[in-house]
């Protein structure tokens, strides 16, 4: 008999050694349309017929189904590549699959999609080998019986260890993000119960559960394939693990990521609707979109940290007001406060001499909105919610509607308002942030 080969399939990956595999999509196995079983290794032996050296394609017959071999699989070596592997007919057999070997190592499968390539196709099991054949499927330990047909015997392996794998999908959404590890459950047959897997991954924190969405969008997936194994002995689990490609994807650039991205999101958030709300501390206003503001802020971000990735990834006109006005003015004590849709830029505060004062500054607006109250007044904290009704009356009204209302005497006459025009920003001669601050200083001193 010429050139054979021992290879082991599983529903990923079809493998030649430990090392050398191709993904199952590269045979003209039916992948679609059938599930190995995941109980035990598959082991196949193959008659090499040909090897097409411009593309890399082994064909080969399927000699036996059940193959033990081991060590045999583990020291062969492909003297050239593999990268695809064509399943062809054995000598005057009318398929190129047994169906009465191979049904025997299927979980699942839609046979009437790949029925011209079987033969035996109208084998069928009596109960009695349903029950037997599950039972071998199921068991650690198997030895060729020594018949001319080589198949599984069962031998009783009790006090020894034997692995079960399993390759399953679960949505990011069933996912627990805990520290270090996410946790996965999958229900095993083998054991009847749901078991639950760590998929460990050292940039994983646990307040990254409320924003598992934004995960979903940077992997571009909303499941992720798990690969977990069991060891077992006498039906008790005695350890797991658990792997998946796409949680070992995330990394520290990965989370920088969607920590930009969903900072950038801040500035098109809905507008909220609920009450009078105006002005947003940082939590509050990642609350908009999570809903919850336990951890919403799964990067303990501060309005500086927030203005300055803004400032970073987006073109904004006025981003030397804005800098200046976070690094400069705004006391390092004072948390910058922020407004959403329509109007998203944030609530600057600054002391004079005589009054406090509160700064509205919006990304790429035209112009600088201020409105001062006397420090002997009220408290700082009362200030900010007189303020509050101010931009509440901006939102509902327009803020052109509210100069004018300002303008005639018709609205907060027991503030003090100021407007500074964003002016010369296109100027080749003049430097519009020079005026701009001269202005400002102005106003503040």
């Amino acid at each position: 008999m010429g050139v054979q080969v021992i290879i082991r399939l599983t529903n990923e990956r079809v493998c030649f050694n430990d090392t050398d595999c191709i993904p199952l999509e590269r045979t003209n196995l039916p992948a679609t349309h059938l599930t190995f079983r995941e109980h035990r290794p598959i082991f196949w032996v193959l008659g090499m017929v040909g090897y097409d050296q411009a593309t890399g394609k082994l064909q080969a017959f399927i000699l036996s189904y059940w193959s033990q071999d081991e060590e045999k699989f583990r020291a062969q070596k492909p003297r050239k590549p593999i990268h695809e592997l064509e399943f062809v007919r054995q000598r005057d057999m009318p398929g190129i699959f047994d169906w009465a070997e191979l049904e025997q190592q299927l979980s699942s499968y839609r046979k009437g999609n790949f029925n011209d390539m079987l033969y035996n196709a109208d084998h069928a099991l009596s109960k009695a080998e349903e029950i037997d054949i599950a039972a071998m499927m199921h068991r650690p330990r198997f030895h060729h019986s020594g018949s001319k047909t080589e198949g599984p015997v069962l031998i009783p392996g009790k006090g020894e260890k034997y692995r079960i794998e399993k390759s399953f999908s679960i949505s990011i959404s069933e996912c627990a993000f805990r520290f270090g590890y996410v946790e996965v459950s999958h229900f095993i047959p083998e054991v009847n119960e749901k078991v639950y897997f760590r998929i460990h991954n050292s940039h994983i924190l646990p307040e990254f559960d409320l924003i598992k969405f934004w995960f979903s969008r940077v992997l571009g997936t909303k499941k992720i394939r798990v690969r977990a194994s069991l060891e077992m002995i006498e039906g008790k689990i005695l350890k797991r693990e658990a792997h998946s490609k796409q949680i070992a994807r995330i990394d520290d650039t990965l989370v920088e990521t969607i920590k930009v991205r969903r900072t950038l999101n801040l500035t098109s958030l809905p507008p909220p609707d609920h009450g009078r709300k105006a002005l947003f501390s940082p939590d509050e206003l990642f609350a908009l979109e999570t809903s919850d503001m336990d951890t919403c802020n799964a990067f303990q971000q501060d309005g500086n940290d927030i203005l300055g990735l803004l400032v970073e990834h987006l073109e904004i006109r006025n981003k030397q007001e804005l800098i200046y006005l976070s690094g400069k003015v705004q006391p390092a004590a004072v948390p910058i406060k922020f407004t959403c849709s329509p109007y998203f830029g944030f609530l600057f505060f600054a002391q004079g001499e005589e009054h406090n004062h509160f700064i509205w500054e919006l990304i790429n607006s035209h112009a600088t909105y201020i409105w001062s109250l006397e420090k002997s007044e009220k408290e700082v904290d009362e200030q900010f919610k007189r303020i509050e009704a101010t931009m509440q009356t901006i939102i509902s009204q327009g803020r052109e509607r509210y100069k004018s209302a300002y303008k005639n005497n018709l609205i907060d006459q027991d503030i003090l308002f100021d407007l500074i025009v964003h002016r010369y920003q296109h100027s080749v001669f003049l430097d519009a942030f020079t005026y701009w601050k001269k202005r400002l200083d102005e106003i503040l001193s």
